[in-house]
């Protein structure tokens, strides 16, 4: 088998493995006064450190979340609901869990300005500055794009929003870039960022939302006291952990882990903009400058879905498009900023440190004997 969809989500690594285990004896409710609870909520203190110290934050910045759909949410929702009514910025080429949001406060009176991306996926930043008034609430641009892979200097982004308006909230979606690409939300200026366990090797079911201190967030859930009431209910420490030690492990090795997909997705585009077999059969969206961890390649002579379980029939594994999108319709070549004939043509190949270029030349070969089949059959 060989996995190039980790942009939609990875295995869990040995390191959330292990802690996963260890934490199984950690079972008090973090919640309880007695030593079984402390323990636990030292447990979630540390762990909370460990995540903080990558992006730059403190640990009392951080809340846990079941994923960053529900940390999008509250990020948006929350803070719009917190702070006066005014004019809220973003890009049509986000997640859905933040354009939803969105739309969503647009029908509730808010003023809504959604920026169409460059073709090429990447985020107009003389369009989206150029919308920021002094009544702007909020801005919301992702970090890297989840489909092309666009990379963002989101810390440079989030200053220039501030230098328009010192009082305007700046949130990132940072899902495909924690623990891949260095992010210092003091330095950048950031207010609200969102992350993700599950792209990172933790497990499905964990996610983070920083809020720098002194930003008010409106809670979206009410119940009990925990986590400040912004995320109220009981933690998830079996999660938490596991999302630490993996975003441990892939920050340590974060240099190392850009140069290995770096390399793959190198010998990919090489492969597909100058071997001749591709000449007419193959278009890369990913622009360059892109991160290495994702590349979007058109192949407009093939559906992309056949041309997807051709290749699952090979045992590789690859996408056609983020995976909470894939089953319906979702508009996403107005998002990428690509044409609709090639959006609708496009695979989405999604790298791990634990990928090799050995196992992208054979996917290069299982691709090609796709092609000539699905041409075969046509035929």
């Amino acid at each position: 088998m060989i996995y190039f969809d980790n942009a939609a989500t990875t295995p869990i690594c040995e390191e959330a493995k292990a802690e996963m285990l260890r934490e199984v004896e950690i079972f008090g409710n973090p919640s309880s006064l007695h030593g079984l609870g402390l323990e636990a909520e030292r447990y979630i203190l540390s762990a909370a450190k460990g995540l903080a110290t990558i992006i730059g934050a403190s640990a009392n910045e951080l809340f846990f979340t079941s994923g960053a759909t529900e940390s999008n949410n509250i990020a948006i929702f929350g803070a719009v609901g917190s702070y006066r009514r005014g004019r809220i910025v973003t890009s049509a080429a986000e997640h859905p869990s933040v354009i939803e949001p969105f739309k969503a406060l647009r029908d509730k009176g808010f003023e809504v300005v959604i920026i169409p991306p460059k073709e090429n996926g990447e985020v107009d930043l003389a369009q989206l500055i150029g919308n920021i008034n002094e009544e702007t609430l909020l801005v919301s641009v992702m970090s890297v794009n989840n489909e092309t892979g666009a990379l963002c200097d989101i810390e440079g982004v989030s200053r220039a929003v501030k230098d328009k308006n010192k009082n305007t909230l700046f949130h990132t979606d940072s899902v495909q870039a924690f623990a891949k690409h260095e992010i210092n939300v003091s330095r950048g200026k950031i207010d609200l960022l969102s992350a993700s366990g599950h792209k990172i090797g933790a497990p499905k079911g964990i996610g983070l939302l920083y809020v720098r201190n002194g930003v008010r967030v409106k809670p979206l859930f009410f119940g009990g006291g925990q986590q400040n009431a912004i995320r109220p209910g009981t933690e998830n420490t079996i999660g938490i952990g596991a999302f630490a030690a993996a975003a441990k492990c892939a920050h340590f090795n974060i240099q190392a882990n850009l140069k290995t997909v770096g390399l793959i997705n190198d010998f990919l585009r090489k492969t597909f903009e100058k071997d001749i077999f591709f000449t007419d059969k193959a278009l890369v969206n990913s622009p360059k400058g892109a991160s290495p961890y994702i590349l979007n390649v058109s192949f407009p002579k093939i559906k992309p879905e056949i041309l997807m379980r051709l290749l699952e029939e090979d045992g590789v594994y690859v996408s056609t498009g983020a995976a909470c999108s894939s089953k319906r319709k979702s508009g996403n070549s107005q998002r990428r900023g690509l044409m609709k004939e090639l959006e609708e043509s496009s695979i989405r190949f999604s790298f791990s440190p634990r990928n090799t270029v050995e196992q992208a030349g054979v996917v290069v070969g299982c691709i090609k004997r796709a092609l000539m089949k699905f041409n075969f059959r046509e035929g």
